[in-house]
């Protein structure tokens, strides 16, 4: 079971960060409706997949649809990765979450609902339970990396993570040339080890992750 965060720390949280400050101070967590695309290039700069976000939004309901696709450097080859997900949001609460993968031939389903006292689903026909507050690992919400532990989207475990926020830097867009942007640079590590750049409105900018073989692989925002 995931390690409950409690909504009322969360918000604490985000009320002392200026740039996220807004009433109510969750609503300013969620992007407006449209598209966020990335490029992953491996350690040797070549394009090696894709990732995309769409975010709509109805009366009372704020969704994300999540679409990856790897091929990552792995030992003896690349290995292929594909992923999909649906994250379902009610005032600033996640109340589902379905996605599909495939690593290799392995393949996944997790399927969960929030009831009135915790998120419930199943993974691969294993059910699991996570009480309090819930951020899953898809990367996009802006607080990932100040909270203590994610909800993994493949596996539905708990993966505690621990955040060290670094300076600003200036993040390219890709592709070279399309323009920069002033991004904070977080370092996660414990269960979930990620680099994250975040703009000052709180959006994902730039990503780093390590492949099965050990090598970066670099989440690269397109323009636009």
């Amino acid at each position: 079971m995931v390690p409950p965060l409690s909504r009322r720390r969360f918000l604490a949280a985000v009320a002392a960060l200026p740039v996220l400050a807004a009433a109510p101070a969750a609503a300013a967590l969620f992007p407006g409706a449209g598209f966020w695309t990335f490029v992953a290039l491996d350690a040797g700069g070549t394009p090696c997949g894709a990732l995309s976000y769409r975010f709509a939004r109805r009366p009372g309901l704020f969704t994300v649809s999540v679409e990856s696709f790897y091929r990552l450097p792995a030992p003896g080859g690349r290995q292929v990765v594909r992923h999909s997900a649906e994250e379902r949001w009610r005032d600033g609460w996640l109340y589902g979450l379905d996605s599909r993968t495939r690593i290799g031939e392995r393949r996944h389903r997790l399927r969960s609902a929030r009831d009135e006292l915790a998120l419930r689903g199943t993974r691969d026909g294993l059910a699991f339970s996570v009480s309090g507050y819930v951020v899953p690992s898809s990367l996009w919400h802006p607080e990932t990396p100040r909270l203590e532990a994610l909800l993994d989207s493949v596996t539905g475990r708990s993966r505690v993570i621990r955040g060290r926020r670094g300076p600003r830097q200036s993040v390219a867009l890709w592709p070279a040339g399309a323009g920069r942007v002033e991004a904070t640079r977080w370092r996660v590590g414990g269960e979930l080890r990620r680099e994250l750049w975040y703009d000052a409105g709180g959006r994902l900018v730039r990503a780093r992750f390590p492949a099965p073989d050990g090598s970066p692989v670099v989440l690269q925002r397109q323009a636009g």
